[in-house]
């Protein structure tokens, strides 16, 4: 008989990456305006949107450079590895410093940590198909 998918190890292996930066992104939507709209910084509600882009703009160059990469040789289970210590490490860095500058550094590595996480736990897409695969068209 052949075990249910939930309690396969890598399932659940993935399940946990994915939910550990999940959590990342969860922890630093709230934290990170009442930090930077607080003294010594008082950003505005703009300034603040402005910071957040730079956890936005890395995932978005990110995913599909780990996407693409987890498709080779070495396999996925590298990358997201890599993703959860580089949202280890974004934290660690925003959560370290008083300076603004340091701290668009660290949401950018967050944001490369979840990209390195996402993009590897989905499934490959199909190749396109063949342009003479779709009949003789005449």
């Amino acid at each position: 008989e052949e075990e249910p998918l939930y309690t396969s190890p890598p399932v659940l292996l993935l399940s946990l990456a994915v939910s550990l930066v999940n959590a990342c992104v969860a922890m630093t939507e709230p934290m990170i305006p009442l930090f930077l709209s607080s003294p010594p910084f008082s950003y505005s509600t703009r300034d603040i949107g402005l910071v957040f882009s730079a956890q936005a703009g890395a995932y978005l160059v990110c995913t599909p450079v780990f996407g693409g990469m987890s498709d080779g040789v070495r396999g996925r289970t590298p990358y997201m590895v890599l993703g959860l210590f580089l949202c280890a490490g974004g934290m660690c860095i925003m959560l370290s410093t008083e300076e603004v500058g340091v701290t668009v550094a660290g949401l950018a590595l967050v944001g490369a940590g979840i990209a390195a996480v996402d993009a590897p736990s989905v499934p490959p897409s199909p190749p396109p198909p063949h342009p003479q695969a779709r009949g003789s068209g005449s």
